[in-house]
């Protein structure tokens, strides 16, 4: 009796010893960042308070597999009016939207009714890809992990929201982008890739997408305050609730317009609570084992977090089935999005399950969505990756998300340089085929060849040049010459005989400025997201503006160099070149080509 006496009382005390050793390691729960749980909310408001002259509306909540760690709001849904962001604040997630694309391919994978490396063309209408430049099959898997080779697409990423909506398919056919890289081989960051893949999705499950997710996902997680279709119409309160919502800029200055609709909508178009948001981050860090509410298996899920893209021969995973990683001290997976007023951002990591939404109604608005990460999931510099590259490669390069084939071609001339900022995130310089790339998250960088740099920089600088030129000479030799022009002629009676070399460099000159006006504007409208019928008159005004200076050439060379005055033949000279330095941007950007935007 004895023995079994002291056998039940040490078994008492060591249920009782194992009970107060979960409350402890309750109490002592850290994030990866260092900081417990029970700080972080402190942490996060002080970080709040430092930065309240910038922050407009942010609504967030740090969270793990068990729930919520903590959670709050701050600032304002409308900052004129006083109306503080709350939980019935809706706000867009922007590209965060496309994790919905990649859970529901997951799903429709997880029940056999695609293959993530098949042919994409078995689940397409025939011929519905006409831009194909390679015979190289793209699959599922290249779509998520934005490798098939599709050149950024411009006009119509944002339209109004009082426009009847197209279909996915009929959006996704309205100029579709050029394929400018062999599938598999680089990463180019594309909206209308993950469209593609949502409209798969339609196709395979016979359902639009938008109605696909709100079936799949929304009401499985019980997310009844967010809408996904372009025009918000699937969830009415959604949409109205929207309409309250102001939009600012990252230093907290009103954007006049930014409710829009986006055709390409399983792309960004999400919009709704943060609670919502919350709910969907959080069912991709249940227990593996007891798997989670949007797959049937647990299984899917633990595949999910696996590597899907590498950085080159390294061995660490870029991109886990559309989920990109993240460089902290630990790595994370998720996405970020951003749309023409609000910025999102949904981060976690996959071993500790730990993680963080962020939602504010400013665009590209990086002080939550990105600066903020570090107090969650510590600083990369701690990280065991911190040391791998230790030297900033040198010269030019250009990102993967560009636009080489069209009117928008200029848009390749955006060139960068690598900072001592890229040694604080992972990245990898590999040489292959003769070729030199930065393998980097989400855009790859492409080393441009010195040939091409010269002919970027002598193009463009010579077209400003010209411009300058251009616009001396008008205000020289047009405003100022023609009055001193009047006044001698006034005084001395005498009548002076038709120049037209002068009238022929005026012309030029006034060509040449307008040709470089028209540019200026179709920069403007591009980064206001005009609407294609806007943009498109100016490609026209580009090919006849380039026809009318080809026919000043001709004119100089065929009869107006014959009475050119020997004193100001440099004059004559410096404008033929320029204006043919004008014509050579027209052509090499083909800004003429109208017809292949």
């Amino acid at each position: 009796m004895k023995v079994r006496f002291l056998s039940f009382l040490f078994l008492i005390l060591a249920l009782a010893s194992i009970a107060v050793g979960n409350v402890s390691a309750q109490g002592l729960e850290y994030l990866p960042s260092g900081i417990s749980y029970a700080d972080i909310g402190q942490e996060i408001e002080d970080y709040v308070a430092e930065n309240q002259a910038t922050t407009a509306g942010l609504a967030l909540a740090v969270f793990d597999a068990k729930g919520p760690i903590y959670k709050n709001y701050f600032g304002y849904a409308d900052i004129g009016a006083e109306l503080p962001v709350t939980e019935e604040t809706v706000f867009e997630w922007g590209s965060v939207t496309k994790l919905l694309v990649w859970v529901s391919v997951m799903q429709l994978e997880e029940q056999g009714l695609v293959d993530l490396h098949t042919d994409i063309k078995n689940y397409l209408p025939d011929n519905f890809l006409t831009n194909l430049k390679y015979d190289d099959e793209i699959s599922l898997q290249d779509l998520m992990n934005h490798t098939p080779g599709f050149q950024e697409k411009i006009v119509n990423l944002f339209i109004s929201p009082d426009i009847e909506p197209k279909s996915l398919a009929a959006a996704l056919q309205d100029f579709p982008p050029v394929q400018i890289y062999r599938p598999g081989e680089i990463h180019a960051y594309s909206n209308w890739g993950a469209a593609l893949a949502g409209y798969i999705v339609e196709t395979v499950s016979g359902k639009p997408f938008h109605q696909y997710v709100h079936d799949a996902i929304f009401e499985p997680l019980g997310m009844k305050n967010t809408a996904l279709a372009s025009d918000l119409s699937d969830n009415p309160a959604v949409r109205d609730a929207r309409i309250e919502l102001h939009c600012y800029t990252a230093s907290r200055r009103l954007i006049a317009e930014c409710r829009h609709q986006i055709p390409l909508y399983p792309a960004g178009m999400a919009t709704g609570t943060l609670n919502d948001f919350l709910a969907f981050a959080s069912a991709l860090v249940q227990d593996s084992k007891l798997g989670s509410p949007l797959f049937k298996e647990a299984e899917t899920l633990e595949k999910l977090y696996q590597p899907s893209s590498y950085f080159g021969d390294s061995g660490v995973g870029i991109n886990s089935h559309g989920f990109w990683t993240g460089f902290y001290k630990v790595r994370t997976l998720g996405h970020g999005g951003n749309t023409a007023g609000c910025s999102s951002v949904l981060q976690f990591d996959p071993i500790s399950g730990i993680g963080v939404v962020v939602m504010t109604n400013q665009s590209a608005e990086k002080i939550y969505n990105a600066e903020m990460m570090p107090l969650i999931f510590g600083k990369f510099e701690d990280s065991d990756l911190a040391g791998y590259n230790t030297e900033i490669p040198a010269g030019f390069f250009r990102p993967a998300r560009t636009t080489i084939d069209g009117p928008f071609a200029l848009l390749s001339s955006n060139l960068v340089t690598m900072e001592e900022s890229d040694l604080k995130t992972f990245w990898v310089l590999e040489q292959k085929n003769g070729k030199e790339r930065v393998i980097y998250t989400i855009n790859d960088l492409i080393r441009v060849e010195t040939w091409e740099l010269i002919v970027i920089f002598v193009l463009l600088g010579g077209m400003i040049l010209g411009a300058l030129y251009a616009l001396w000479t008008l205000i020289g030799d047009g405003v100022i010459g023609s009055i001193l022009r009047y006044r001698k002629q006034k005084k001395s009676g005498e009548v002076f005989p038709k120049d037209l070399p002068r009238r022929w460099r005026l012309l030029a000159s006034g060509l040449q400025i307008l040709t470089v006006l028209n540019l200026v504007v179709l920069i403007v409208q591009a980064m206001t997201f005009q609407r294609l019928e806007n943009i498109l008159w100016q490609f026209i005004l580009f090919g006849i503006l380039g026809i009318a200076l080809l026919l000043l050439l001709a004119l100089y060379l065929g009869k107006v160099r014959q009475h050119e005055q020997s004193k100001r033949k440099w004059l004559s000279h410096l404008s033929f070149v320029f204006i043919s330095v004008t014509i050579l941007n027209v052509l090499y950007w083909q800004l003429y080509r109208f017809w292949a935007i």
